[in-house]
């Protein structure tokens, strides 16, 4: 019975998430979800059958042709009658409790897949459907599933570029949309539901523009205050780890010259406070996925302002005679992150530090450590044959493009070493201190051995004067 029932739902599933690639299919859309796996399946392709297909490409007339019906719409050959009884699918489930019980979970998944589709699509439904979505769509983001929380996103984010771009609608017949949002947007602080809050932080990423421009201050202040523990019995560092990830996508779809100066300093100041996020619960040091978020994230804003955004937002968010105090503290936070205990926050802070010295390396000011930072972090090794890194690493969204080499930061006797020659740094002694001494106090055997053979070498050379006893 129960195998019966079993394979019953993943019918249902199967049938659903086939009928949402066909929506797709038609929509002329589908060529964007086959480019990754065709470059994979490219790479696998004998040399001379890649000679063929690039002959074949070369064709102009026939393949402006395949472009042009690869990407046309064909929904509208779709019958009333068929385009009707897909938009009923989901109230019929509904109607069936399908969301309910045992295989709730994988419907969930398979209607978040099918309202994704549908919006590339661009399918016109009714207001009373797109009710039914947003509401689905709020009750999938709570569930304690993380992966139908992701994909929830993933449908919203759609449906919103689709449905949601025009202010006059906005203020007519979809206000509900932004009534709902506000309601969304309070619960994601204020709810005593852990999934609730984890769900709604996550959510506030994938929001359209016009959205975003009717709520903004509220949505931007409540995110910002959700990067940080607020002392409450179920302060969650997955809630905090969203918001900061979600602020960076608000910016980016508003662009920060939409953004009040005051703003994008606080959030700067909150994010260097979730660089600090040191919660532990029994889990472990869940403040690490705050920290790794907070990183990435802080590296994302600091690119953007100095790189692609208006100068005069630049002076206004960081005042010129400020900007290298600012860079001084930013390098410095990160590499307190690179001597700390943990593998992963370790990677994470080299490859940001990589990244960043590689961007800005004509562009930074002039202090002692320059030229040392650069030669650790940018110069490989003579002779020596290293990895190059894009940044989807460092950038899962695509906001980042530089390209480097892989250094072992992970690997404790690597980059202990590596950082011995700016423990005397005038500016970043401090930091480095307070992250290695957290690494000779850790778990990890490998971890505490080589930060504490560099560290006690390190203060048996020295000769006891004042400066080096405060130090």
């Amino acid at each position: 019975m129960s195998n019966c029932f079993s394979k019953i739902l993943h019918i249902r599933h199967g049938a659903l998430w086939g009928l949402s690639e066909l929506i797709l299919g038609l929509s002329g859309l589908s060529h964007i979800s086959r480019n990754k796996k065709l470059e994979e399946a490219m790479q696998q392709i004998h040399q001379k059958e890649i000679e063929l297909i690039k002959q074949g490409n070369n064709k102009e007339e026939f393949n402006e042709k395949f472009q042009e019906l690869q990407k046309k719409n064909n929904i509208s050959l779709v019958s009333d009658e068929i385009l009707l009884n897909i938009k009923s699918i989901i109230f019929e489930m509904e109607e069936k409790k399908l969301f309910k019980g045992k295989g709730g979970d994988i419907m969930r998944v398979s209607v978040n897949h099918f309202i994704q589709c549908c919006s590339f699509a661009q399918i016109e439904f009714s207001i009373e459907d797109m009710v039914k979505f947003q509401k689905i769509i709020e009750e999938n983001s709570r569930h304690s599933n993380v992966e139908i929380q992701k994909s929830t996103c993933s449908a919203f984010k759609q449906l919103c570029s689709t449905y949601y771009t025009n202010i006059d609608e906005l203020e007519g017949d979809k206000k509900f949309v932004i009534e709902r949002v506000k309601k969304l947007v309070e619960r994601s602080s204020l709810d005593p539901v852990i999934d609730t809050t984890r769900g709604y932080n996550m959510l506030m990423g994938s929001l359209s523009k016009p959205i975003i421009s009717k709520i903004q201050e509220k949505l931007l202040k409540t995110l910002i205050g959700n990067m940080i523990p607020q002392g409450k019995p179920n302060d969650d560092a997955e809630s905090r780890q969203y918001a900061v990830r979600s602020i960076i996508d608000v910016f980016k779809t508003l662009t920060l010259e939409a953004v009040d100066p005051v703003i994008i300093q606080s959030a700067i100041e909150h994010m260097f406070k979730a660089i600090q996020d040191y919660a532990i619960d029994k889990r472990g040091d869940v403040g690490s996925w705050v920290r790794e978020e907070a990183m990435r994230s802080l590296n994302i804003l600091i690119f953007e302002l100095f790189y692609n955004c208006e100068k005069s937002v630049l002076q206004k968010v960081i005042p010129k005679n400020y900007q290298k105090d600012f860079l001084l503290k930013y390098i410095g936070t990160i590499l307190q992150q690179l001597m700390e205990k943990i593998d992963r926050i370790r990677q994470v802070a080299g490859q940001i530090l990589q990244s960043f010295l590689i961007t800005f390396k004509n562009d930074l000011p002039n202090f002692q450590e320059k030229d040392t930072l650069l030669t650790l972090f940018i110069y490989s090794e003579e002779g020596k044959d290293e990895n190059t890194l894009d940044s989807t690493y460092l950038d899962s969204r695509g906001y980042l493009n530089v390209a480097l080499h892989h250094k072992a930061w992970r690997n404790p006797s690597f980059v202990f070493k590596q950082v011995v020659s700016l423990f005397d740094s005038v500016n970043f002694s401090k930091f480095i201190f307070t992250g290695i001494i957290s690494s000779a106090g850790g778990l990890t055997e490998s971890t505490v051995k080589h930060s504490l053979e560099v560290l006690i070498k390190y203060i048996s050379n020295l000769n006891g004067n004042a400066n080096e006893v405060e130090k």
